[in-house]
Formats: C-alpha cells, structure tokens, sequence
C-alpha cells in the first residue's frame, strides 16, 4: 500500500494550492449481514464496506488552462464471526492530478490512472502520461508502474507505450500504438497494436482491431465488426474475432502455460426495438477452439421502462467440446412509490456434464430496497438456490447503504 499512500498525500498537498471551483465529494458505507457456514456451524458475518470519490475540476493555477483532482477508493473490515485470517483490507483505484494547457492541446496526468486504446487494452498504471493533440493527429506516451489490483495477478514492475492517431470528423479514426511492460527485469509484454474505427455512411460503421505479441511472434487478439444502425430502435453487427487466451496474461505468469493459444469466433448480434416497451436482442457465434469447434447463441425479451416497471426472459446455450450448457433466466422489477423498488430472478442451468453427480442448477432471488431518507437506504435480499455443489441452500441478506453527495461551487482567484 506504500505507493497507494504516496498518491494519496500527493493529492492532498497539491489540492490546497489550488483554488477550487468545482467540488464533488461522494462517500459510500454499505452494511451486509449474512449467514457464513462453516465447520459444521453457522457463523454471522456483518462486512463493512466503505468507498469514496473526490473530484476538483475548474481549478485555477497560472500558466495552466485547466486543472482537475481526481480521487477515488475503497476499504472494507469484516464484523461479526469472519473466517480465520480475515483481515482489513483496502485500495486506491484511482488518483490524478490532470493539468492541461496551451490552449488545451497539452494534457499531463500524474497518479494512478487507467491506460485505455491500442496495445495498452485497459491497463491501471502509477506514472505520468502525457497527450499533444495537434489537428487531426494526437500523439499519447506514458510511463510507470502496472498497477496489480487488490487479489489479482502481478502485472509487472514498470511499463512504458505510445499512440498515434488520425482523426477525421468524429466517426473516423486510424491508430498504431505499442506497449512495453517488465516484471523483475524480464519482459511480461512487448506488443503493437492498430486500431481503426471508419464511418462510411451515417448508418455504417466498419471497426477493426489487431494486437500482435511482438515476444511471441504471434496475434493476441484480433478482430473486424461490421455495425449497421438504420434508426435508433435497430442494430445489426457482424463481427469476427481472434483470441489468445495465454497472452492476455504476462509471460513470467505460470499460469500463462495451462492457458488456450487460440480462440476464434464468428457471428453476429442483434437488437430490435419495435415499440417503446418492447426489447428484444440476440446473439449467436461459432467458436474454433484447440479441441475442435462449438457455439454460443443467447436471446431476450424485456417488456416495461427500466428503472420503473420491466420483466422478461432470457436464454443461453454454450456448446464447446469440453463443455457446455443451456440456461433459462426470467425476470422482473416493480418500482413502488417514490423510494421503493423490488426485483425478482428465477435462474436455471442445465449442464450437459454433470458435476457430482447433478445437471440440473436452480436459483431463486428477491430484492426489496427502501429509500428511507435523501442519504439512507435499505435492502433486503433473499436467495434461495439448489446446485451441483450444495443440495439446499436459503440465505437473507440485509444491506444498509449510507450514499451522501456533496457538491460546492467556489468562486476562487487565483
């Protein structure tokens, strides 16, 4: 946490020194008591979980045309009876300074932020990052240190890339990039990437996508989708894409040898809005996977306005040579008067190879929420499920969430 602790002072010494317009505060504690069992009894586990998200925009500092803070994070401690070696834990999942100037085309951001676009993928990183945008061209380099979320895998010790790109109007855009990540002194990454989005028409939409692993002398990950959208309530998309499951993990992870070379697949999706309340959408591919060749294909009906009143159902089958199921889902939400709302979800799941045993899995949850006050709210969850792993199983949860938004507006000088 010692680089996560840095970020964070940073932020606090440089926020003073700025005079701040716009401030947004948001904090988060969330209360959840459940059933743990284990070791032949029943435990009660009360988690606490705790976020908050500070954001500065509209700062003014000389020479600069516009400074923005940018903090955000989470802890969480267990109360009640937790499981032996259960401790406090906490994160930093995002912490910048964004400065820019000459007349905006500069923009610098230093702290813990999210690398996105071309070879980088989406890629948390403590470092600086720089972006000149000059007409059509804009130019992004970036350095520092992978960031490893909080139970995740290591992404390595230090990471560098840049990316160009052209853009005409704004539905057109052509991209290389490239991306060059370490871990203890050996290469976890070295790729280049090129990415393009075209415009041909105002319905028409052509983006392709190609990562090649410059370690492996091979593609990672590649596709081209083909998007028609002929009015707001209707899209088609055609896409294929190629995947390498091993290389969306750094070379210096073992886990990177049990992990499939290839992964092909090729279909199309569809969403259809024929009136107002009516929904409906699918999806179907063929998969070429190393044991041979299997299918996906998924479709929904939903009826109602989301948020208010909505139900529907929804199917799935997945077909692979190793594997594969067929799943049924149906459901519902009903908003009751200004702060209530209730759902419901009836999930099932036929699995085409049994698991000790059984092929059938069932689950059943119900959701009840309660605003009870501007910054209090209160939700009770009831699941009850029957699956290859447990013969019966019933749980209550009951979630108190404390949500206050804070927003100042300050007129400062400078």
């Amino acid at each position: 946490m010692r680089r996560e602790a840095i970020i964070a002072s940073a932020l606090v010494v440089l926020a003073p020194r700025a005079h701040g317009q716009e401030v947004d505060a948001r904090l988060m504690t969330l209360l959840s008591g459940h059933a743990d069992p284990r070791d032949g009894h029943v435990y009660s586990v009360v988690p606490a979980y705790q976020s908050i998200t500070l954001s500065a925009s509209e700062l003014t500092v000389p020479f600069l045309d516009d400074v923005r803070l940018m903090a955000s994070g989470w802890g969480e401690v267990v109360l009640g009876d937790p499981a032996p070696g259960t401790s406090p834990s906490a994160d930093l999942d995002l912490g910048f300074i964004e400065a820019r100037t000459w007349k905006r085309r500069v923009e610098l951001r230093l702290g813990r932020q999210i690398i996105s676009g071309g070879a980088a993928r989406m890629t948390p990183m403590d470092g600086l990052s720089a972006k000149v945008t000059l007409g059509p061209l804009a130019l992004t380099t970036y350095g520092g240190a992978p960031v490893t979320p909080r139970f995740g895998i290591s992404r390595g010790d230090a990471m560098a890339g840049a990316r160009l790109a052209y853009r005409s109007g704004t539905e057109t855009e052509i991209a290389a990039s490239v991306i060059d990540v370490l871990d203890d002194g050996r290469a976890a990454r070295q790729d280049v990437a090129v990415d393009a989005r075209y415009g041909f028409v105002k319905q028409l939409f052509i983006t392709e996508y190609a990562l090649f692993s410059l370690r492996e002398l091979r593609f990672a990950e590649a596709s081209a989708a083909i998007a028609w959208q002929p009015t707001l309530d209707g899209q088609a998309t055609f896409e294929y894409r190629r995947t390498a499951p091993d290389l969306f993990l750094p070379r210096t992870s073992v886990l990177s040898v049990f992990s499939q070379e290839t992964r092909d697949e090729l279909g199309g999706t569809i969403f259809w809005r024929p009136f107002h309340a009516l929904r409906l959408s699918g999806d179907a591919r063929v998969l070429f996977v190393e044991d041979g060749t299997g299918a996906r294909a998924s479709g929904k009906l939903a009826y109602g306005s989301p948020g208010e009143r909505d139900a529907g159902l929804e199917l799935r089958v997945l077909h692979e040579p190793s594997s594969g199921f067929a799943e049924a889902r149906l459901f519902g939400l009903q908003k009751i008067g200004d702060g209530g709302l209730v759902t419901i979800d009836l999930d099932g799941y036929w699995l085409e190879k049994a698991i000790n045993g059984q092929q059938l899995s069932l689950t059943a949850t119900a959701t009840a929420g309660w605003q009870l006050a501007p910054v209090w709210r209160v939700v009770v969850t009831g699941l009850c499920d029957m699956t290859p792993l447990v013969a019966w199983r019933g749980e209550v949860m009951v979630k108190v969430v404390y949500n206050p938004m804070m927003h100042v507006h300050q007129k400062g000088s400078p």
